[in-house]
């Protein structure tokens, strides 16, 4: 049973550490993505195929016809939201001349993607603010953005203070934490995405979009699924004990949460996307109330898919049950703490949770280790979930 990872990313962690867990769960690991990066550092990869640079949808479509001439039919992956969006494009776009192999890839992205007509909404972060809330979820205030919303406008509506964040943005890149509306001010002013019309009439450039959501106050929280046509087949949280700066930034150390509300509200919204593959949840915990407020899903392999053992539902031996039409493995016990490597490290390297928490080092993968081991030691985000 083959599984394809595609990432067009370099430094992409989420998509790099899956390929034990998923040899673990009995499949053969193939990659496609540029050579050097860390995906291509794993060990634990069966075969592939490296891009080199200049990367493009030529060169990856290329790549994705030869894998399946080499190896037959896989489960796609998609590590990281360019790759999402070049591979719904292939879907959408299918070469006018497609010969039987051509097909063959169309096929196996069209049984890994999920549903198609809402390949463009899973990507936005605005279109979940379509939504309402109902029994299994709620959203905190929020609008989306585009070329005709007066941004102070809907901040002064929606009230500071507030999270700005793009469409398609992703690994904390792209979302920016806003006090009041001064800051705001500052914030239009040094930015080039409005066109301003006035000292308080500022409007993002067309194509531009997004959301502003207020922020709340309290703690954060994730949950890390695997889902096949819009089913949760394995799925748990976790709560963000240690991470980046303020409530926006990536955790650094996870903490098992037994939380069902959280995990029937990701799977509300996983039937609603009709969603196929890995992804997470984002939720923030309110500190006077603890009701869970939806803030994102992340229609990718998030920092913790590869933890699921850890935390009592293997998300990798889940996906290889589904797909061979077995039923899922038993739950199996969580550890209370998970230091994530290199962050935490990075964060602080005298955490006392490197010590007191499960520390997850690859250190049965050497490559990959010593290529994250420089990043956390550059200094180099390691936000790239």
């Amino acid at each position: 049973m083959n599984i394809l990872l595609v990432s067009v990313g370099i430094d992409w962690i989420s998509v790099a550490r899956l390929p034990k867990p998923l040899r673990g769960a009995g499949f053969t690991v193939l990659a496609c993505c540029p050579e050097g990066s860390l995906l291509d550092r794993s060990g634990f990869l069966h075969g592939g195929a490296r891009l080199r640079p200049p990367v493009t949808p030529e060169s990856v479509w290329t790549a994705l016809r030869h894998l399946r001439g080499r190896w037959g039919g896989s489960f796609v992956v998609p590590g990281d939201e360019p790759t999402i969006r070049l591979l719904h494009g292939f879907l959408q776009r299918p070469p006018a001349d497609a010969d039987d192999t051509d097909r063959a890839v169309l096929a196996d992205l069209a049984a890994s993607l999920g549903d198609p007509d809402m390949h463009d909404a899973v990507s936005r972060k605005s279109y979940l603010c379509a939504l309402s809330d109902n029994a299994a979820r709620r959203f905190p205030p929020q609008a989306a953005v585009d070329h005709t919303t007066n941004v102070f406008a809907l901040a002064d509506r929606i009230g500071y203070p507030l999270v700005l964040k793009k469409d398609f943005s992703a690994g904390g890149t792209g979302v920016f934490e806003i006090g009041s509306v001064e800051a705001l001010e500052d914030f239009v002013a040094r930015s080039n995405a409005f066109l301003r019309h006035g000292r308080r009439d500022a409007r993002p450039h067309a194509g531009q979009t997004g959301v502003v959501q207020r922020l709340l106050s309290g703690r954060s929280a994730s949950v890390s699924l695997v889902a096949m046509r819009g089913r949760v087949v394995a799925a748990f949280a976790y709560a963000k004990v240690a991470g980046g700066p303020a409530r926006m930034g990536g955790t650094s150390v996870a903490g098992a949460l037994q939380r069902p509300d959280l995990i029937e509200a990701a799977r509300d919204l996983t039937a609603h996307f009709g969603f196929t593959g890995f992804a997470g949840v984002d939720f923030l915990l309110d500190n006077q109330t603890d009701e869970a407020y939806v803030l994102e899903f992340n229609a990718r392999p998030t920092l913790t898919s590869h933890l699921g053992h850890l935390f009592g539902a293997d998300l990798c031996a889940a996906l290889a049950a589904a797909l061979s039409n077995r039923p899922p493995p038993a739950p199996g016990k969580a550890l209370p703490l998970v230091s994530l490597f290199p962050s935490e490290w990075q964060r602080d390297p005298a955490s006392r949770y490197l010590a007191e928490a499960h520390h997850d080092v690859p250190w049965d993968d050497p490559a990959l280790l010593k290529a994250l081991f420089e990043m956390g030691y550059a200094g180099a985000t390691t936000g790239s979930a």
